[in-house]
């Protein structure tokens, strides 16, 4: 194994956990057998320059942050729905029903058939999209406008009083947040002026329900559901429709899918079936993840420019996890240090996603947006066991994984920028501890031993998953660790701070 001496980042102070980081390291990789030693003092050696700017803020958004405004590949107008005057097949599988050339139903691709149904003179649908490269430090920055359709007061009398009343109407999602609370649809019809936030409400404009587009909008409104194509909807004898459907998401450290039957009523109500989810690997990158976070998958030439855009995308999403932290903390009464930790976490965190977006671009990789559900006021004890798994977990391996990189990465610019990542992450791991110091004793006993089991259990996880490894060609060019030296890390890390 070669190792590069790593010196530390001339833009944070060295963490208190980062000297137990650096001794259980360099254990870790003398029983591996390793020749060359790691230097820990700071001044010992040079940086790399390659590196990729990796303290100097970036004038312009990297990948990982700014999607452009989405559109969908396909709208209900591009595609030639089938004919629907007589009920479909009720045996045969929706399950990869869909031509090459349709793609997934989205919300703006049915904005105009919104507006024609609700009898609107003007539609725009504004979605709650973390980007985060503002760190969500603005919570208008965190809303976009995703469709329109038609003209704005186009029949109003007078327009100028209509377009006051638009002006002023907020972006708020219903039922304070969960899949319900991602978007809102604000409209003009005539002088009216108002804004649907509830799935619900959105369904009734399609009452009865006699399309297939129809359908599957009922099917998805609101939700995080994928629907395929229209082949994955069919009308049932009894009037009602079939709607197949999928989703991912990446929960307690797993990437899941699963698969949905939707039923619709003429109506318009839904009820869901999953009749099948299954795991489909671990989540890309360690790291402290947001609740809600939406599962994406990076476009890149190989595995190398996968990680690192999957790496960046992770960095990009903590950024809010860190801004959500340092408001409940605040909301519970925590000393200022805590919450002020939490804030300079966040900035952290858009450094480090500028940095390696711009890595996973030299790898000809993109990197996927952010997208995240909105986020919903939580309990201490959800608070506490959210920062058991994310930060004393997840993170804290992360901390120790970047400071490997740091020494054993042989792709250009890697191991430099890993360098001042490994400062803030150690940094970040120990304000986890602080966090688990200061709010677990206010829980009840039944809390904190359900607190203490999830940490353990995610422990468990973490070990079993970095006992496998990654392949050559990542760790060799990343500096990952081996199963071997990976399992020694993780085990002695967690013993040191159990």
């Amino acid at each position: 194994m070669r190792v590069r001496p790593h010196r530390s980042s001339s833009v944070t102070e060295p963490a208190p956990i980062a000297p137990l980081f650096r001794s259980l390291l360099l254990a870790a990789l003398a029983a591996e057998g390793c020749s060359d030693v790691v230097n820990a003092t700071p001044d010992a050696v040079p940086r790399d320059a390659a590196a990729p700017d990796a303290a100097a803020p970036d004038a312009t958004t990297p990948d990982a942050t700014t999607p452009d405004a989405a559109t969908p590949d396909a709208t209900l107008n591009d595609i030639a729905l089938p004919d629907t005057s007589a009920p479909m097949d009720a045996s045969a599988p929706l399950l990869d029903a869909c031509p090459a050339e349709q793609t997934n139903f989205t919300l703006d691709g049915q904005i105009d058939a919104l507006r024609a149904a609700g009898g609107f003179d003007f539609l725009e649908l504004r979605v709650f999209e973390a980007t985060l490269w503002d760190g969500g430090l603005d919570p208008a920055g965190m809303w976009r406008t995703s469709a329109t359709s038609g003209a704005r007061c186009a029949t109003a009398t007078p327009a100028n009083v209509c377009e006051s009343a638009y002006a002023a109407i907020a972006d708020s999602p219903g039922y304070g947040g969960g899949p319900d609370g991602r978007w809102v649809l604000k409209y003009t019809r005539g002088d009216e002026v108002g804004a649907i936030r509830v799935a619900e409400d959105l369904r009734r404009l399609y009452a009865p329900v006699d399309t297939i587009a129809a359908a599957v909008f009922a099917a998805t409104a609101g939700t995080t559901l994928t629907v395929p194509c229209v082949g994955s909807a069919r009308r049932l004898p009894s009037g009602a429709w079939e709607v197949y459907a999928t989703r991912r998401s990446c929960r307690g450290g797993q990437m899941w899918f699963g698969r949905v039957n939707v039923t619709v009523t003429a109506s318009g109500m839904t009820s869901a079936n999953y009749f099948e989810e299954v795991m489909e690997g671990d989540c890309p990158v360690p790291g402290r993840r947001t609740e809600g976070l939406r599962a994406a998958t990076p476009d890149a030439p190989d595995a190398v420019g996968r990680w690192l855009a999957r790496a960046a995308h992770m960095e990009a999403a903590s950024v809010l996890a860190f801004t959500t932290l340092a408001g409940e903390l605040a909301a519970l009464g925590a000393p200022e240090a805590l919450v002020t930790a939490a804030r300079r976490g966040a900035d952290d965190e858009r450094r480090h996603a500028r940095v390696m977006g711009r890595l996973a671009r030299r790898a000809g990789a993109v990197v996927p947006p952010v997208e995240v559900d909105a986020p919903v006021a939580r309990s201490a004890f959800a608070v506490a066991l959210e920062n058991a798994v994310e930060g004393c977990v997840h993170e804290t391996w992360a901390a120790m994984e970047a400071l490997a990189q740091s020494v054993t990465a042989t792709r250009e610019g890697v191991a430099a920028a890993m360098g001042p990542i490994a400062d803030d992450e150690m940094r970040h791991a120990s304000l986890a501890w602080d966090v688990a110091a200061w709010l677990e004793p206010r829980l009840t006993d039944a809390e904190r031993e359900a607190v203490n089991d999830a940490r353990a259990t995610a422990r468990a996880s973490l070990e079993a998953r970095v006992a496998r490894g990654h392949d050559a060609e990542l760790t060799e060019a990343l500096g990952l660790p081996g199963p071997a030296l990976a399992a020694r890390l993780a085990a002695s890390l967690h013993a040191a701070l159990a």
